[in-house]
């Protein structure tokens, strides 16, 4: 298991970390994790778990002391139904796009509901949106 021998994603001595990763991209990578593992409502544990890593490892990765090798980097895409971008990419800045002003303003409850709706079919989501109009006509 990554995580568990200590000899995977360990810093290099000139301050860079093994695997072409540097500090910087450790932490944005790590940010990313607890972004989408509490957007889930995962724990650390229950993260952990699903990974097969140890607690510890999960959270060395998401303070950005350690990065993921690039199997690890896939499973927690596969789990998250995200892509690597999603995790290697900081977030969106304020770039006066509406897209990205809007995703950074969505609460995290908003982001929960946008991620669960992504399976279901055209016919609830019509359904849903029926709910919210009711719901925000009704204010």
């Amino acid at each position: 298991m990554e995580g568990m021998n200590g000899q995977a994603n360990e810093y290099a001595e000139n301050g860079h970390v093994k695997n072409g990763y540097t500090e910087a991209n450790c932490g944005i990578i790590g940010s990313n994790i607890r972004k989408h593992r509490k957007l889930r409502r995962f724990t650390v544990e229950e993260l952990a778990d699903r990974m097969d890593l140890s607690i510890s490892f999960i959270t060395l990765l998401e303070r950005g002391e350690r990065c993921p090798g690039l199997n690890t980097l896939y499973k927690l895409c596969d789990l998250f139904q995200i892509t690597p971008n999603d995790l290697l990419m900081p977030p969106a800045e304020s770039t006066g796009h509406k897209h990205a002003a809007a995703a950074g303003s969505m609460s995290l409850q908003q982001k929960s509901a946008a991620l669960l709706m992504r399976d279901l079919s055209e016919r609830d989501i019509g359904f849903l949106l029926r709910v919210l109009e009711f719901l925000h006509n009704r204010r």
